[in-house]
């Protein structure tokens, strides 16, 4: 039996949300006018957030286009060769613990022997509880 995996936001999600949007019952109801208004200006932060880190870092890798396999590759390839800034990468989907990620941004950590990635999520709220961070490599 394959089991799917999923990325972080479903761990956050109520399980009941999670398991409709995967099942789709219904129709879904389009989004109102005011939580549009905050996708876009999610998008736009991102974006000036985006542009602001390619200016300040010439040497910031890009993943782009191809397949989601594509990504992964490039993404592990990236890493390996010890990138300090990678942008639209993909990680490699663990199905032991049943997730995928996609990080706005992968940051090199400081680690002896292989090198380590902090994920990034870049997004247009505050965040008010400090998680301690932990440090894993490829």
């Amino acid at each position: 039996m394959e089991h799917s995996v999923v990325g972080g936001y479903v761990a956050k999600m109520c399980p009941v949300k999670a398991q409709n949007d995967a099942l789709l019952p219904s129709e879904p109801i389009p989004p109102s006018p005011a939580l549009e208004r905050r996708f876009d200006l999610g998008r736009d932060f991102e974006e000036r957030i985006f542009a602001e880190l390619i200016a300040a870092h010439p040497d910031l890798l890009v993943i782009t286009g191809g397949t989601s396999a594509d990504k992964e590759q490039a993404t592990i390839e990236a890493m390996t060769q010890g990138a300090e800034l990678i942008f639209g990468g993909r990680l490699p989907a663990d199905p032991v613990g049943r997730r995928v990620g996609k990080p706005d941004l992968l940051v090199r950590a400081k680690a002896e022997g292989q090198p380590a990635y902090r994920p990034v999520d870049v997004k247009h709220h505050r965040t008010f509880e400090i998680k301690e961070l932990r440090v894993e490599t490829i």
